[in-house]
């Protein structure tokens, strides 16, 4: 098993790959990026709560990024969970919403990011069809397919590959 601490990076299968800090009520929580031998950069950046500092510097000319997309807001509020979970999810140390994933590709597309994908989506409060059209509102002032391409993972793994 290979332990990795915020700012720490190791070198495997040619890529160097590093983890940094998100804030989530876990122990150890990260994202991690990847830089591969001729320079490009990827990122994985789920369990948020909520964007900080540094992640957008982990996440600043990434080429690829996969962004938590967690929960719809209204989905999460009329939803069935119990209120203490709700508040938990809703927190800076519980999940990303669909919104606040927005803001965070609208900010990661203005870097020169080109490829987005939405990701860790919750099967109670969110669909795929809502969280991609809560991010495309933000990025609004963007061309899809130009300036950027959207795609949303999917739970069971049958989702398209990323080559980058």
């Amino acid at each position: 098993m290979l332990e990795l601490e915020d700012g720490q990076s190791v070198g495997f299968a040619d890529m160097e790959i590093s983890a940094f800090e998100t804030w989530h009520d876990t122990p150890a929580s990260c994202g991690f990026t990847f830089v591969t031998k001729d320079n490009k950069r990827a990122a994985v950046c789920t369990d948020l709560g909520v964007v900080t500092d540094n992640v957008r510097n982990a996440l600043k000319g990434v080429d690829m990024a996969l962004v938590e997309a967690n929960y719809d807001r209204q989905m999460l509020i009329n939803g069935g969970y119990p209120y203490p979970l709700k508040q938990r999810i809703l927190s800076d140390h519980g999940h990303l919403s669909n919104a606040d994933s927005g803001g965070l590709a609208a900010e990661l597309i203005e870097g020169g990011t080109t490829r987005i994908c939405l990701g860790h989506l919750s099967p109670h409060n969110n669909t795929p069809y809502v969280a991609e059209k809560t991010v495309l509102q933000s990025l609004a002032s963007f061309k899809r397919n130009r300036d950027y391409m959207l795609e949303i993972a999917t739970r069971d793994l049958s989702g398209l590959a990323v080559v980058f």
